[in-house]
Formats: C-alpha cells, sequence, structure tokens
C-alpha cells in the first residue's frame, strides 16, 4: 500500500477545520453546544496563567464568543459532561473519551 500524501495547503485546512478554526466564530457557547465543540476539539488545556484569561477560556471564546468561564464551570460540575485528567497537560476531557482512561 502506497503512502498517502497531503500537498500543503490540504493539510493546513484539515487541520484549520479539525480545530474548528475555518468558520465563523459564532454559535451557542454552553451546555451541549459547548460539549459539542469540545467533543470535537478532543479537549481543553486548562491553564492556571491569566495574563489576558486563562487559556481554556481564550481557545472556547475564539471559537464561540457567547462562551463565558461560567458555561465551561457548569458543564464540568452541574452537568457533569466533562472530566478532568492529564494529557499532556491538566485538560477538560468530555466524558464519552472517560472509558479510555
Amino acid at each position: 500500500m502506497a503512502l498517502q500524501r497531503l500537498d500543503n495547503q490540504s493539510a493546513r485546512r484539515l487541520f484549520l477545520d479539525r480545530h474548528a478554526l475555518l468558520e465563523q466564530p459564532a454559535g451557542p457557547a454552553k451546555g451541549a453546544d459547548l460539549l459539542a465543540l469540545i467533543q470535537r476539539l478532543g479537549f481543553v488545556q486548562l491553564d492556571s496563567i491569566n495574563t489576558v484569561a486563562r487559556a481554556h477560556d481564550v481557545i472556547l471564546y475564539s471559537r464561540r464568543p457567547g462562551y463565558r468561564a461560567k458555561h465551561l464551570k457548569q458543564l464540568y460540575e452541574r452537568d457533569r459532561g466533562l472530566f478532568e485528567h492529564w494529557t499532556h497537560d491538566a485538560a477538560m476531557i468530555p466524558m464519552a473519551f472517560y472509558p479510555h482512561w
């Protein structure tokens, strides 16, 4: 079987699409909609450094401008749609992925 290759433009588009950066930043930003975004991303890395805002809040806000930090907290604490674990750093991971941990 021959190794398949992607040209640079296709690889760039695939990367941007996978990270939800091809579409315009818009859409619902809480509850099931926020969970769907995080599932698409795979996880959101937690970061306690707060120069402008915490990194995970910037990541989610850049894709859904209606996002607020309380939405992630509700999804984690109240809805239990996420769990915190270590990927390469601390991260919020969708519960659907829990069996893999």
